[in-house]
């Protein structure tokens, strides 16, 4: 499982998403304004799938090299 940060609790509408994309078999996008936590958001629904099946495989893409340095720095604050 992943480590959440201190400073992190996650908001209402993160944990509403994560429990839409549950119930539509794990399945889905995430819509969501920027700033509004997508990243994090993820992070919960990979816990998520952590406390059920206790493995996970995560493949992240990125269209950009900037964007893969921000979800690498998110990596290692959530463990």
């Amino acid at each position: 499982m992943l480590v959440y940060p201190k400073w992190f609790n996650p908001r209402d509408y993160q944990l509403k998403a994560v429990s839409n994309w549950v119930k539509n078999k794990r399945m889905g996008l995430l819509e969501m304004a920027t700033g509004s936590g997508k990243t994090t958001t993820s992070f919960v629904a990979i816990n998520e799938v952590f406390s059920v099946e206790n493995k996970c495989v995560v493949i992240i893409l990125c269209p950009f090299t900037h964007l893969v340095e921000q979800w690498s720095e998110s990596i290692e604050q959530f463990g």
